[in-house]
């Protein structure tokens, strides 16, 4: 679950290493639209795991209780481009929308 109105990580593992990795793409969509899209400047990119950091105001974003599908996309330095499988999560409600 992400929790809406936080900020949150979302951890990857993948089979390369950070030097293997060009670009990063990761999608968030929601009732068939891209909610967000984190690209490799929003990601921290290690060894065989990318991280993406979400903002509150990314998180507000999202719908509460609806399904959230997740997916990163990564080019290789050698012109390969992969992808995950797509990760199901969701969202809890929040009471009062707002950054603090």
């Amino acid at each position: 679950m992400i929790p809406k109105g936080c900020t949150a990580l979302n951890s990857f593992h993948i089979p390369y290493n950070a030097a293997e990795i060009a670009v990063v793409w990761v999608t968030y969509v929601q009732a068939g639209a891209i909610v967000l899209d984190k690209t490799t400047d929003d990601c921290i990119i290690g060894d065989g795991i990318v991280t993406v950091n979400l903002s509150q105001e990314d998180t507000l974003k999202l719908k509460p209780w609806t399904s959230i599908q997740i997916q990163i996309r990564i080019r290789l330095h050698d012109g390969r481009v992969t992808k995950s499988k797509i990760f199901e999560t969701t969202t809890d409600r929040l009471l009062k929308e707002m950054v603090i």
